[in-house]
């Protein structure tokens, strides 16, 4: 069957390409039809591959970089890219009233081969449109390697004096470049390193330094080649922990639990053997290195691996403070926990150590009297206007509006503080205390905490009226009056009168005036002094007692890690140490003599999301012998402020001997005296409350409550030594 004339000359004039045009007038021998199927079913059909070769119809240009830095440009065929196509047939001969228009028969009528520029480009995507999938990945490929086989887009350029290379760089082209080939074009305008353009030397630098990662844990605390040369330890200094490769932070943490006294004493007296946990070897080594180096730094490196290896600990995120609370607190606390039961029996040990070992999980863990768990640190959330201090703080945990009968039932040795605050707040800089007593918040204490806190709360009260007093006496409708006082007093004294009435009277105000401002500013002194009183007394002072009952929980500061607010790569942690009675900084490889003042002034990630994020505290002097030591160790370590749920499980009661059966005996006695004191307790606050509120100046009365005696029941320090030696017999039992 021929092809429709008509038909393919009308599609050809449409723009069809002619082999498609051709195979449309085969098939329909209408217009109409012929262009549904062109453009329909018909944009998938391709031509029969060619029985004879193809010709030559075009060459195009490669670009490929030679060793002596300049370009070349070779020519490729159809061979290396094959192209099906086939010649189109004989244009047919239109009628036309063309005068000009040859007549001739024998013309040859054939589509020509393109000759512009822009019709041989649309011919090419033509063609690369109708390849095979694989030959136009097999081109990408090869344009891919063509680029990827340069120089990287580097500043600099090797130092060649003899022989100046032009060297390869991404950059702009003069270059016509139809195919889009020439990715790769040399970079005019730098000949030598000493021509370089210092400006774009630098902003190279800075986009490769953009392009590093910003962790904290891709290189160590220093580089090896910032290492200085190794100096003898001062006097005094603390051995200062670096690493090369490992986590940085890790050596901080490291550097600030080993300023902790007890926590060097517990881990020194278990003795090493060959059946030794992994990370309990490489921790005692870091520990004890603290008294046995004798250079400024040592590399912990592989302590450091060994221990992150064990305890599964890595962490991207930055500041890793979650990660050391959650992380190496609780693998620390129970470290030590499985090593004092392995370790040598106590009398080896004298009395402070055996305490530790009678206990193992106070040394780190606190735990409240209303709460299953045991809490490994405490959380601190920082605010702009919110409690900024140790007690304030402390306070509105434990003594909560939701829970007012709750109290510490034991506090750990050791005391960790999470210092958190939410990014991009304000915060109020941290009121610090270098040595705090926490007996107000035990159990044991609660009632002369409730009638110390009623006082407090009655003290809050006079503060208020006394700074309204302030306020009504120093101002009057938004001016300070005595600021208007003086003014009129110097301004009666520099304006005198010619009338001798008037300068009388103006003599006699001045007076009056002089005597009222000296009264006034007397006044004045009265009430800022009572006012001092009163916020010291509202900042704790009311708590200030010579009782020694109430002052053997004494914690001294001796650790605080810091952050300056930034994750780029340098210098942002840094640790304060306390080591012999003087304060450290440590950072990197240094360790630089300060004092507590340096650090109550120190402002660094204040404004920055950074600042103090962990403070260590630990207790001056042994464990206090309480009767709380007898009552069993809880099951799960959870931070203060995220109480996670226990279930309680019921384990068997072992055999008691006649000492252990009058312990406990002591013990529900005590249990039966702190009931009946709760009670009291919960009362009396409940009535300060009402009076406080209410504004009632007068102190509460405390009533005595008459179910108990207690002046029968013996107090906690009567408890007999042997009921104290015998706790670690009864560590496992139930609580009443």
């Amino acid at each position: 069957m021929s092809a429709n004339q008509t038909v393919r000359s009308a599609l050809i004039d449409m723009g069809v390409d002619p082999a498609r045009a051709h195979e449309a007038a085969l098939r329909y021998q209408s217009v109409d039809a012929a262009v549904n199927w062109v453009f329909g079913d018909g944009e998938t059909w391709r031509p029969p591959s060619p029985e004879a070769d193809v010709p030559l119809y075009y060459e195009s240009e490669s670009s490929s970089a030679v060793d002596d830095g300049s370009v070349t440009v070779t020519p490729f065929t159809t061979d290396e890219y094959p192209v099906s196509y086939t010649a189109p047939p004989p244009r047919p001969i239109l009628q036309s009233n063309n005068p000009f228009q040859s007549k001739n028969p024998f013309r040859n009528n054939a589509v020509q081969p393109y000759t512009t520029i822009e019709d041989d480009s649309l011919r090419k995507a033509i063609e690369l449109s109708q390849q095979t999938p694989s030959a136009v990945e097999d081109r990408s490929e090869r344009e891919r390697s063509v680029r990827a086989s340069a120089p990287p887009p580097s500043p600099r350029r090797l130092d060649n004096d003899d022989d100046e290379v032009e060297r390869l760089a991404f950059g702009p082209s003069n270059k016509d470049d139809l195919d889009g080939k020439l990715s790769l074009v040399p970079l005019s305008g730098v000949t030598s390193t000493a021509q370089a353009n210092k400006e774009e030397e630098d902003i190279q630098r800075a986009i490769q330094e953009s392009m590093m990662s910003a962790s904290l844990h891709s290189v160590g605390s220093a580089g090896n080649d910032d290492f200085p040369p190794q100096t003898a330890r001062a006097p005094g200094a603390p051995a200062v922990y670096i690493t090369t490769s490992m986590p940085s932070y890790s050596a901080y943490v490291l550097q600030a639990i080993a300023a902790v006294p007890q926590i060097r004493d517990v881990f020194s007296v278990i003795s090493g053997k060959d059946d030794d946990m992994e990370d309990l070897h490489h921790l005692k080594r870091v520990l004890k290195l603290q008294e046995t180096a004798d250079e400024t730094y040592v590399d912990v490196n592989e302590d450091v691996q060994s221990i992150l290896k064990s305890w599964d600990l890595y962490t991207e995120s930055l500041p890793p403070w979650r990660e050391i609370c959650d992380g190496w607190l609780t693998n620390l606390s129970t470290l030590f926990t499985l090593s004092a039961e392995k370790a040598s029996p106590l009398i080896d040990l004298d009395d402070s150590l055996a305490d530790y070992f009678r206990r193992p999980e106070q040394v780190l863990s606190t735990r409240l009297n209303m709460q299953p768990h045991r809490a490994l640190h405490v959380d601190f959330e920082r605010t702009r206007s919110g409690p900024s201090n140790i007690h304030d703080q402390l306070a509105s945990i434990v003594w909560s509006p939701d829970t007012p009968e709750q109290s510490i039932h034991y506090l750990a040795d050791v005391v960790f503080v999470n210092l958190r605050r939410t990014p991009g707040l304000i915060v109020a800089p941290w009121q610090w205390d270098e040595h705090v007593t926490l007996d107000r918040y035990l159990t044991q204490n609660v009632r002369w905490a409730t009638q110390s806190r009623a006082e407090q709360g009655i003290v809050q009260g006079e503060l208020r009226r006394l700074k309204e007093e302030i306020e009504n006496l120093t101002s009057f409708r938004g001016n300070a009056v005595p600021d208007a006082i003086k003014t009129l007093i110097s301004h009666l004294k520099s304006s005198p009168s010619s009338d001798d009435v008037q300068a009388a009277s103006r003599a006699e105000l001045t007076a009056k005036l002089e005597r009222i401002s000296e009264v006034m500013k007397l006044r004045l002194e009265e009430l800022q002094e009572q006012v001092k009183e009163r916020e010291q007394a509202v900042k704790g002072g009311v708590f200030n007692t010579n009782d020694p009952e109430k002052n053997q929980h004494k914690y001294s500061l001796r650790a605080i890690l810091w952050h300056d607010g930034f994750t780029t790569p340098g210098r942002h942690l840094y640790t304060y140490v306390k080591n012999n009675g003087e304060w450290w900084k440590v950072q990197d490889y240094e360790a630089t003599l300060t004092n507590f003042e340096a650090i109550k002034n120190d402002n660094t990630g204040l404004f920055t999301d950074g600042g103090p994020a962990l403070l260590i505290y630990s207790r001056d002097g042994p464990r206090p012998h309480e009767a709380y030591e007898l009552s069993p160790s809880p099951e799960s370590d959870s931070p203060l402020l995220a109480p996670t749920d226990v279930a309680n499980s019921e384990m068997d009661t072992p055999t008691l001997n006649a000492s252990q059966a009058d312990t406990l005996d002591t013990l529900d006695t005590l249990d039966t005296l702190d009931s009946s004191t709760d009670a009291s307790v919960s009362g009396h606050a409940a009535s300060d409350a009402m009076d406080i509120e209410d504004g009632d100046s007068a102190a509460p009365e405390v009533e005595t409550p008459t179910a108990a005696a207690p002046a029968a029941a013996p107090p906690p320090a009567a408890v007999p030594a042997a009921a104290r030696k015998s706790s670690s017999l009864l560590v496992d039992l139930d609580e009443p």
